[in-house]
């Protein structure tokens, strides 16, 4: 953020990154939980029966 503001450190964006890195390790941690939804039953029939 800084290179685009004449090397400037600005607080804003700071927290604008924070946020947009919280975003993506929100969007993480719900495409794991749904992997695990769609593959854990097929994993446990194919190792059990």
């Amino acid at each position: 953020v800084d290179m685009f503001t004449d090397f400037h450190f600005h607080p804003i964006g700071k927290k604008i990154k924070d946020m947009a890195a919280g975003a993506v390790l929100v969007t993480a941690c719900f495409s794991v939980i749904v992997g695990l939804i769609l593959f854990v039953p097929k994993i446990y029939h194919l190792l059990f029966n």
